[in-house]
């Protein structure tokens, strides 16, 4: 519809609309197993593609609209791997509650004293979208927010009331989060990364 009507003033507009198509769909689409999130994966591997070639590729070195990390799949793959750890006792996702802002989940508003105790809340579904919309640059900005997700929960709710039910959930997150960042890290290191690095530019 807004290409339709011209209501792009830059190509990067365009290409961002795209990218966000993908990322509502993997923000929102957050069940164990869920079948749409590889399908979002898949078009917008061959959406970077088609823009690479079609736009970037013809202006370059001029930058028509920013690329995403060179990793972001690899990226997502952590994301997909924190989304299937359940809860021992009830089998529940256990990052139900970090997939979307606190203040989702308390009626649009944030727990008092929240924003005092944390400088930067951060959810899963926010990383998400500053990954396809192209936010990160680099696999380490990408990793320090997905341990800002835990850390900021440990922060305002440790010694609280509700603290052991967080806490519980925090610390199986942020083991398998050490585990899934330690491969992120190592193929960010390697000779694989570098040239994936190198072909991606």
């Amino acid at each position: 519809f807004r290409l339709d009507k011209n209501q792009y003033s830059t190509v990067a507009e365009f290409v961002l609309d795209l990218r966000r198509i993908c990322s509502n769909c993997l923000q929102y689409n957050t069940t164990i197993d869920d079948s749409f999130r590889p399908i979002a994966t898949d078009c917008l591997t061959t959406m970077e593609q088609l823009c690479k070639f079609f736009i970037g590729k013809n202006e370059s070195p001029k930058i028509v609209y920013p690329r995403l990390v060179y990793c972001w799949e690899e990226c997502l793959k952590v994301i997909d791997a924190l989304m299937k750890i359940k809860n021992p006792d009830d089998g529940y996702q256990t990052a139900h509650f970090f997939l979307q802002p606190v203040s989702f989940f308390c009626g649009g508003q944030w727990p008092h004293g929240y924003l005092e105790k944390v400088q930067k809340p951060m959810d899963y579904g926010t990383i998400v979208q500053n990954l396809i919309t192209g936010v990160y640059d680099s696999a380490e900005k990408f990793a320090a927010d997905c341990r800002l997700v835990t850390s900021n929960c440990r922060l305002f709710y440790e010694g609280t009331e509700d603290g052991p039910v967080f806490m519980e959930k925090v610390n199986r997150l942020e083991q398998g989060m050490a585990k899934q960042l330690a491969q992120l890290s190592s193929y960010d290191k390697s000779d694989k990364g570098a040239k994936a690095r190198e072909k991606f530019r």
